[in-house]
């Protein structure tokens, strides 16, 4: 994860592993009043949805204790989960509405900046935020650099994990669960889906 600096007003903080968990847990309980974001700075990053998740139940904590504090969820994502669809992004969408947050799309965001606490280059509103929690920029670990693009045939096999939600989105709705044995046949299927997720990136690894 990329660096994440002391902000010049209010807080920012990086939020996607445990020492950075650690170190928002605290900033959160502090902040009674005014407007709390979370940011999504590039893409791809792990467990897409969480961040979603996160923000709704920052807003229903807030309700619950009935603090006056605005949760926004800023992304440069211009629909939640895009490469899987609308129909989970389009639930997210929804469950950030019902819980009172305010979601912004395709948002401008400079990852570079957030080593110095900034989220943009330039004036922003988002510098308003009294607190700021940011999923960091992802990079490739050095223990996969060089590896990525590799052509061995130890990787010529693919096996598949097929989750659907035949009968609607969670959580009400169960997944029904296929998995596929590796076989060289899923290669075309599992290039076709790197291909899509490569299109998707706004940041390089």
């Amino acid at each position: 994860l990329d660096p994440v600096g002391r902000a010049t007003r209010g807080e920012i903080v990086g939020f996607w592993d445990p020492t950075g968990a650690e170190a928002a847990a605290p900033r959160i309980r502090s902040v009674e009043r005014g407007v709390v974001d979370v940011v999504i700075s590039s893409l791809p990053y792990r467990c897409p949805p969480a961040p979603y998740g996160l923000a709704m139940r920052l807003a229903r904590r807030a309700r619950r204790l009935s603090q006056r504090l605005q949760v926004r969820l800023v992304t440069p994502e211009e629909h939640p989960l895009a490469a899987l669809g609308r129909v989970l992004g389009d639930a997210l969408l929804a469950g950030c509405q019902g819980a009172g947050v305010e979601v912004s799309l395709g948002a401008e965001i400079d990852p570079d900046a957030l080593a110095g606490g900034a989220v943009t280059a330039g004036a922003d509103n988002r510098d308003e935020a009294d607190l700021t929690i940011v999923i960091p920029r992802h990079r490739t670990s050095p223990l996969l650099v060089g590896r990525v693009e590799t052509n061995s045939p130890l990787v010529a096999a693919y096996g598949r994990i097929r989750i659907t939600y035949p009968d609607g989105p969670p959580p009400r709705a169960q997944p029904a669960v296929v998995i596929d044995p590796a076989t060289p046949a899923l290669a075309t299927d599992f290039e076709e889906a790197d291909r899509q997720w490569r299109a998707l990136r706004v940041e390089s690894w």
